[in-house]
């Protein structure tokens, strides 16, 4: 009746996502882009959906558009930040976006995980450290955030720490070539 209802045409395409018809989505959103390049969420959508197509350098454009649309596109900023780390391989600009993600949601696992490897990256072991135990606090039996944690002790050189985790992870039953891993840093310390 209103084919040009946008509130409409939204809530179509993210049932669309619903189903698992991404394309149809994707055709959804465009259309909504055509008749308001200023709508918020859309340039998200587009980019999620880019990323499953693996058309990462336009996924990362579409979270840029968000961002510029609203900076307070959390989900944009925690995508961008991890295709400027693990794609562009642009490590200033993933920081300023892992910050400004942290800042808007500060306790959101993945994103510390993945803040927390780039500053291992960069030699900031310390801050690694912190970025880690904040995942562990938040969510204690996460087997990644453990595996890191006990790595950036034992590089920072804090012994019982290190060991103390590295035990806590084995706990967590992670999968056998994470565990012979551990096993060895064990063994070393």
């Amino acid at each position: 009746l209103e084919p040009n209802n946008i509130d409409a045409l939204y809530n179509l395409g993210l049932t669309y996502l619903d189903m698992d018809k991404r394309l149809e989505a994707k055709s959804v959103f465009e259309k909504i882009l055509a008749l308001n390049p200023q709508f918020k969420g859309i340039n998200l959508q587009l980019g999620l959906i880019a990323e499953w197509q693996k058309n990462l350098d336009k996924a990362i454009s579409y979270y840029e558009k968000e961002i510029q649309l609203d900076d307070n596109a959390t989900e944009a900023h925690q995508h961008l930040a991890g295709w400027y780390l693990n794609h562009k391989l642009d490590f200033d600009r993933a920081q300023k976006e892992f910050q400004k993600a942290l800042a808007q949601e500060p306790n959101h696992v993945p994103t510390l995980i993945q803040y927390g490897n780039l500053l291992y990256n960069q030699g900031k072991y310390n801050a690694a450290a912190e970025q880690f135990e904040i995942a562990v606090h938040v969510k204690p039996n996460d087997p990644t955030a453990n595996y890191y944690l006990a790595l950036m002790y034992e590089n920072a050189g804090k012994k019982i720490l290190a060991i103390s985790q590295w035990k806590k992870f084995l706990q967590l039953n992670p999968p056998e070539q994470w565990a012979e891993r551990a096993r060895g840093h064990l063994g070393k310390l």
